[in-house]
């Protein structure tokens, strides 16, 4: 008999009967990765609708403008801030879709002004789609998530790295608005992966691809330029030969035009994007300034990363990533100088967001996993066989060594008590979101107020976060902030409410630093309060409260 043949093979029928055959490897982590996408996506749609009809008034009306931009016959966008052209133009192509179903001539039109008239009368379907785009980079990110896990572990712990990322409410609830947060991490991990391929097989053409990926990275964020050391160190840690030194600078080369062809606006029109570029840089936006570097690097490591993660899956990452500098060092070395550069990067921006921690949380699951992995493989055959996909029949007739069987059922149980600590609370947060912004928020239940009270001649004074200003009776006096003005100001407007948002209010709650909007949002609470909007276990939104600054006319 072979040593080849399968020892099951070699087993007595009567003692140990036929079992079925596992799935081939290449279908099992297509299933596995699928699986995981999927429950990604139903968490994306479940809560993709937000408020809508009502139109959203921030951040993502720039990016469905900047589509519509190129959907009726632009080549640039318009905006270029980020600049969000792999969200952008994905969107746009969508539009004229959209469109073409529509009137099926517009397919044929350069273009099409119709998709404009759309966004001033009936937005809600572009927004839908413009979501969607978002929502479709975040499922590829999930899958390419477990395809990065799959390189390094077992189908099991690269399961639990994807879910770590499809279950992570702040992936999801980006990954629900028309913004470009779950794309740039999406394409920032499709890098990843294509180094790790041409670090595995030293393929030119492999780096070639992580090249281009890194020029959609950085059309995506420019901050996502911090992919460019990790590819330099790639490049050497798989071929340190200094005679290659001119096709990696054509590799880099082909980043560069990557990045000109898919965001060309930067380039024909500078002027409009240096002024784009500095408003984003902007030093001073209250809530999100007021760190060092160090400040922001220690907000994103000990706030942000353990309550977009889990506090629980911290000391298992740190486990494998010491784990994985010893048994797979040149990978360690590329991905250890991407989350350097990468936290760097965004630390070194005088504000500070909690999205930007997005890019780094496939990174802190790849790392708990391989852990895992290593557990499964400590434990013995057993567990071994399923870090294989093969199930037991990889080991069927086999002596097993002594303590096997309490070594299997210790990491059986070590491995699930470490999933659901990591996994299920994540989960719940993600589901308690998703309820909240399929039922509509605050917002949408103050602007159904004011529609139902004002009249053509009230005037509203609202700040950021409050009614939705599009369509309502009256006139509609708009700034970013309540406090930033005085109450004279808004009397000298004819102003019959002032609409307080907690969201904005609580931005100015330092005296210290905010002394006069402080003191102002202070003096809100004398006036005569018409209405309040809170959250609540069906409700989510910020707390608007509605003040009556004037008797209605």
């Amino acid at each position: 008999m072979s040593e080849d043949e399968p020892v099951a093979a070699r087993s007595t029928p009567a003692t140990h009967p036929p079992r079925r055959a596992s799935l081939p490897r290449p279908t099992l982590d297509w299933f596995v990765a699928g699986a995981i996408g999927a429950i990604a996506a139903v968490a994306v749609l479940a809560g993709i609708r937000g408020d809508l009809p009502y139109p959203p008034d921030v951040d993502e009306p720039t990016f469905v403008r900047a589509a519509v931009h190129v959907a009726i016959g632009h080549l640039s966008t318009g905006w270029y801030g980020h600049p969000g052209s792999t969200v952008i133009y994905s969107a746009a192509a969508l539009f004229r879709l959209w469109a073409a179903v529509q009137d099926p001539r517009t397919l044929f039109h350069l273009h099409d002004a119709a998709i404009a008239k759309t966004l001033a009368s009936d937005p809600a379907p572009l927004y839908l789609i413009a979501r969607g785009v978002s929502g479709a980079y975040t499922v590829l990110m999930v899958v390419a998530a477990y395809a990065l896990a799959r390189r390094l572990t077992g189908p099991v712990a690269a399961a639990f790295a994807a879910l770590v990322v499809a279950v992570a409410w702040i992936v999801i609830s980006y990954g629900q608005l028309a913004r470009d947060d779950t794309a740039g991490a999406c394409f920032a991990l499709l890098f990843l992966l294509a180094l790790l391929v041409a670090i595995d097989n030293g393929r030119p053409r492999d780096f070639a691809l992580a090249a281009v990926l890194l020029g959609l990275a950085i059309s995506t964020r420019y901050f996502l330029v911090s992919l460019a050391p990790p590819f330099v160190v790639a490049c050497f840690v798989a071929s340190p030969n200094r005679g290659v030194a001119t096709r990696r600078a054509a590799w880099l080369f082909m980043a560069v035009a990557t990045f000109i062809i898919t965001s060309p606006g930067v380039f024909l029109h500078p002027a409009k994007a240096l002024a784009d570029i500095l408003a984003e840089a902007r030093a001073i936006h209250p809530g999100a300034d007021g760190l060092s570097p160090l400040g922001n690097a220690t907000w994103y490591l000990g706030t942000v990363l353990p309550g977009a993660v889990g506090v629980a899956i911290l000391p298992l990452a740190a486990a494998g990533a010491a784990i994985a500098w010893r048994l797979h060092r040149s990978v360690m070395v590329v991905l250890g100088t991407y989350a350097i550069t990468y936290l760097s990067a965004v630390s070194l921006s005088p504000l500070h967001w909690d999205r930007y921690i997005i890019p780094l949380i496939p990174v802190v699951s790849l790392a708990a996993a391989i852990a895992i992995d290593r557990l499964a493989i400590w434990s013995g055959p057993g567990m071994l066989a399923l870090r294989s996909g093969q199930g037991d029949k990889a080991i069927h007739g086999r002596s097993h060594p002594r303590g096997w069987a309490w070594r299997r059922t210790a990491t059986a149980i070590v491995v699930a008590a470490l999933a659901v600590a990591s996994l299920v609370p994540q989960a719940d947060a993600t589901l308690t979101r998703d309820a909240l912004r399929g039922a509509p928020t605050t917002r949408a239940a103050a602007t159904d107020w004011i529609r139902s009270v004002a009249n053509a001649r009230t005037v509203l004074c609202e700040e950021m976060y409050t009614a939705y200003a599009d369509g309502l009776p009256g006139r509609v006096v708009r700034v970013f902030a309540l406090g930033q003005r005085s109450l004279e100001w808004y009397r000298g407007k004819g102003c019959t409410y002032l609409l307080e948002s907690s969201t904005m209010s609580g931005r100015f709650v330092d005296a210290a630093r905010y002394p006069s909007e402080s003191a102002f949002y202070i003096s809100l609470t004398s006036l005569p309060l018409a209405m309040t909007f809170e959250p609540g276990p069906t409700r989510g939104g910020p707390t608007i409260h509605v003040y009556r600054l004037a008797p209605t006319g």
